[in-house]
């Protein structure tokens, strides 16, 4: 148990909170004469955890229980061995059970709780809920008895450590570890909530681990039937409950049901991993009103080297909302096995990355102590986790189209954001098919990026073939655009690169307000000219869609938005956005990216507002269009598996959309889901082989896997690709990678040899 000497902070400032104004009252203190009682010595361990609670009558210490002398008998039946310590509900001394020659808990209870008949009424109803839990992760609960005067509970007896005395020796533990304790946790409150009855009170000192390692949740004195009343208050609307671990819910008086004690787990596991609490403030109830109207900071933002799936875990059991939380402690058990199994088979760690928002990557650097360490073995570095199988990949499209941005001819800076737009709306115009292949804005921005091509470029046919060469693509759309009065006209050229065939196609717009209608045009005349079937060209048109606003402004700024957004502009991204959204308040993509831009910049309750109101405003959206919102909603609330299953389906509507594969892959990364990671991965590679990021996501796999050798193959390739693009970013990447992958061969002079030069190039990078 924890050095009663040392008590933990949040446990001196656990309080009554009144729900109304009146005077709390001490009963008066209680001794039994005849007896004195040894305090225990530091590190005495037993089946005590019982903290004071939000129950108890005080903020000061509790009045003392009856104490006993050792080697007295209690009873008749229990002779008192040692003095385990003292709680909020009464004292607890290690016992031997006469009669069953077993040794037991006995906890004294306080006199000012033994004295009320309706709180030992109380205790006894609880008593017997925890006793209908029988599991071996649960600890048994014997008996309510009474002898001369004194009313205690017998228990089960249980030699080791509590969680917090545990922390307070190790400071964490490492996720391997903590994720066996939690699974043991959940197993107890898995059978506990199959009874109907909720802990309420779970904290570090009501779980404790014996010396062989099981885990056993102590404590269900606040515990009550999900449908009844239990102890829930002990005075005039008074809340039950220990603070620093007390879900918003319950500080707020609501409905509780077992997704309370999930968040309790949450606390728990983020205080494991990283030592700290997530709602550190100057006090418990500062504390408590923080977790009340603020999202906790994920654990990889205190400790990069925790692997970002676990991270996810424990973000989703904290998450404010009960919706947003895990339904069952079944369901948290699940990812847990399931994130176990992938830790046995893949025992290297890489740091997170959001593979849906390329853009909005904090790349981490490596510490030059790190580097060492890498090298003798002890890699404290995390790259990715997506992992690439050897499921077969769908048949390579018809055609793959590429549209580049717009050149703006007419000299009108105003006229500036339709160039990019025009290739966006574009691109969605055309339509989606599995024989088509549209090479997404957001890939597109990357190649011309590390090509060193301007936006306003003029084309010619050396580029053309270095574009088709870096985006996969064989069938290229650009052109220009000018201002003559109102009217605007827009100049483009198709080209097929395989075949080596162009068409030059055009469109007018009679002013700003009729550019919708000229892009529809616009992208007929780019159906109509591509190489395939009339019957694809039906499946186009059957699936085109623009950005559902009728307000150009809105479009405008829409669309600079987004432009920003890719080049890492959150801040700006974010103010363009904003206006967008007031120059059209039904614009729902423009409310699903404002949320994506809150979250990368860590406004979370924004980013949940926003992805609210575009998933509000997206019922009379095309399919792909809707899709895109509720997935983009699931992914800002971290609810992966309803994202999953939107994205899959916006990858049926939209079959030849690499992006959404990589979406796909990030979120079965963050679910610990490898063997679907690895499908989709394969898809983005195959659709292109020059994908940087791809093959350095195949490498990594490859590492995961076991297989180092085998990763070599993909890893120098994206090397070569990001020397030859000067893309320095991506070569300190792969370089890390390559790393890790001749350490696990045990090259470690080739190891040392990229981690240095990875780690010149982020130092560079800044």
């Amino acid at each position: 148990m924890q050095n009663p000497n040392k008590p933990r902070p949040e446990q001196e400032a656990e309080t009554l909170l009144p729900r109304s104004e009146g005077a709390l009252a001490l009963a008066p203190t209680y001794q039994n004469p005849a007896a004195t009682l040894t305090p225990p010595p530091q590190g005495d361990i037993g089946s005590s955890s019982d903290a004071p609670t939000m129950g108890d009558f005080s903020h000061r210490r509790p009045a003392p229980a009856a104490v006993l002398l050792l080697g007295s008998v209690v009873a008749g039946r229990y002779e008192i061995l040692q003095g385990l310590g003292q709680g909020g509900m009464g004292t607890v001394y290690k016992a031997k059970d006469l009669e069953l020659d077993r040794l037991v808990a006995l906890k004294v209870v306080r006199p000012e709780l033994a004295q009320d008949p309706a709180i030992i009424q109380r205790f006894k109803q609880e008593l017997v809920l925890a006793r209908q839990v029988t599991h071996r992760n649960v600890i048994r609960i014997y008996d309510l008895g009474e002898a001369e005067g004194i009313k205690f509970i017998t228990m089960e007896f249980v030699e080791g450590q509590d969680l917090c005395s545990l922390l307070a020796e190790r400071g964490t533990l490492p996720p391997a570890e903590t994720v066996e304790v939690m699974q043991q946790v959940c197993l107890a409150l898995e059978a506990a909530h199959a009874e109907g009855v909720i802990h309420r009170d779970l904290k570090p000192t009501n779980i404790m681990r014996d010396k062989s390692g099981r885990v056993v949740v102590m404590d269900f004195g606040l515990a009550r039937l999900l449908e009844g009343e239990g102890i829930t208050q002990t005075g005039a609307g008074a809340l039950i409950g220990t603070m620093a671990y007390m879900s918003p819910e319950q500080a707020l008086g609501s409905h509780l049901d077992q997704r309370s004690d999930l968040y309790a787990v949450g606390l728990i596991f983020y205080e494991l991993l990283t030592g700290k609490e997530p709602y550190k403030a100057e006090s418990a109830l500062a504390s408590l009103l923080k977790r009340t109207h603020e999202r906790a900071a994920p654990v990889t933002a205190l400790d990069r080297t925790i692997p970002a799936s676990l991270s996810n875990v424990v973000s989703k059991c904290l998450e404010r909302d009960p919706n947003q939380r895990y339904t069952s402690a079944k369901e948290l058990l699940s990812d847990l096995d399931r994130w176990q199994r992938h830790a046995v088979a893949a025992p290297f760690v890489f740091p997170e990355v959001r593979t849906w928002a390329r853009s909005h990557r904090r790349w981490m650097g490596v510490a030059a102590a790190a580097v060492i360490l890498a090298v003798a073995g002890l890699l404290l570095d995390r790259t990715f986790r997506p992992a690439i199988g050897q499921q077969q990949v769908a048949a390579k499209p018809e055609v793959s189209l590429a549209i580049l941005p717009f050149r703006n001819a007419s000299g009108d800076t105003a006229l500036d954001w339709l160039g990019p737009s025009l290739a966006d709306m574009l691109s969605t115009d055309v339509g989606q098919s599995s024989h088509l292949r549209t090479v997404s804005p957001d890939r597109l921005h990357q190649v011309l990026h590390d090509l060193r091509i301007a936006a306003d470029s003029s084309v010619d046919p050396a580029m053309l073939r270095r574009i088709g060469e870096f985006s996969n693509a064989d069938t290229v759309v650009w052109g220009q655009y000018a201002r003559f009065g109102d009217q605007i006209r827009v100049d483009a050229t198709i080209q097929d690169l395989k075949h080596d065939r162009r068409a030059p196609l055009k469109a007018e717009a009679a002013s700003e307000k009729d550019i919708p209608r000229a892009i529809d045009a616009l992208g007929e005349a780019i159906r109509q000219n591509l190489s395939v079937s009339p019957e694809v060209i039906k499946a186009l048109q059957a699936s085109s869609f623009q950005a559902s606003s009728k307000s150009v402004a809105a479009l405008r700024d829409y669309n600079r938005g987004v432009q920003l957004l890719r080049e890492g502009k959150n801040l700006e991204s974010l103010k363009v956005l904003q206006l967008a959204t007031k120059e059209d308040p039904n614009f729902a993509l423009a409310f699903s990216r404002l949320a994506e831009v809150y979250s990368a910049l860590g406004y979370d309750s924004e980013a949940e507002r926003a992805a609210r109101e575009a998933v509000d405003l997206d019922e009379s959206l095309p399919a792909a269009e809707k899709y895109l919102i509720t997935a983009n909603q699931a992914r800002v609330a971290k609810d992966y598996s309803k994202a999953i299953a939107e994205y899959e389906e916006l990858a049926k509507v939209s079959p030849g959309n690499t992006e959404v594969q990589s979406s796909l892959g990030g979120l079965y990364e963050n679910t610990g889901d490898f063997d679907n990671a690895q499908a989709h991965y394969a898809k983005v590679l195959q659709a292109n082989p020059s994908d940087i990021g791809a093959l350095l996501a195949t490498g990594r796999v490859d590492i995961e896997s076991g297989e180092p050798q085998k990763s070599l193959d993909p890893l120098n390739r994206g090397l070569s690709l990001a020397i030859q693009v000067d893309n320095q970013e991506q070569e300190a990447l792969v370089r890390q990678a390559l790393g890790i992958g001749y350490a696990q061969l045990n090259k470690l002079d080739e190891a040392l040899k990229n981690y240095q030069q990875s780690l010149e190039i982020k130092q560079r990078l800044g």
